[in-house]
């Protein structure tokens, strides 16, 4: 296989509320139930991704109701008629604590919403598996939106600074409008 460059490859939102619902949201967040994480040699100090998916999310509806028009201007975009969240969860990450590289299966896009992060260094690392490197030129600040293929590697390296809190989400896009791929052809 050859392959001579990788493309921009993600998407960036800016929630537009995002100071209008983030009190909220760390309120619903720090009073939902949450445990720890630990796993090849990375450590999460407070998620729900490991709790039963019928487990009450508390902050789901109101950051859904929230990011309902972003996730319809990208089913748009990528010419699909549905866009279907597979799981959601949040993560916090205090002192020491990392996400090793992973990606997300069984899924098309996964999304990280920037809750709280106190300093763009904290934000999320991204390996291009070309020059096998990271890249390090995708601009991001708290109350940013971005979403990528699921399969490209990323972690969020060791926090050194305050606490940093994430709301992930993974999406799959369905139902092609041909109709409309068609018009453009």
């Amino acid at each position: 296989m050859e392959v001579k460059h990788l493309d921009s490859f993600y998407i960036i939102h800016k929630l537009e509320k995002h100071n209008e619902v983030k009190d909220e949201l760390m309120n619903l967040i720090i009073n939902n139930e949450a445990d720890s994480t630990q796993y090849d040699g990375g450590f999460i100090s407070r998620t729900d991704y490991h709790l039963d998916e019928n487990h009450r999310r508390t902050y789901l509806p109101l950051f859904f109701d929230t990011i309902e028009t972003i996730l319809q201007k990208q089913a748009d975009f990528f010419f699909a008629k549905e866009a279907t969240v597979h799981h959601a969860w949040f993560q916090q990450y205090y002192m020491y604590d990392k996400h090793n590289w992973h990606t997300h299966g069984k899924c098309n896009f996964a999304n990280i919403y920037y809750l709280e992060l106190p300093d763009t260094s904290m934000k999320t690392e991204f390996f291009d598996v070309l020059s096998k490197k990271i890249i390090g030129n995708i601009e991001l600040e708290e109350g940013d939106i971005i979403t990528f293929p699921a399969y490209i590697l990323h972690r969020s390296n060791t926090n050194t600074l305050e606490r940093k809190t994430i709301i992930s989400y993974n999406t799959t896009f369905e139902s092609t409008q041909a109709e409309r791929i068609d018009k453009l052809l």
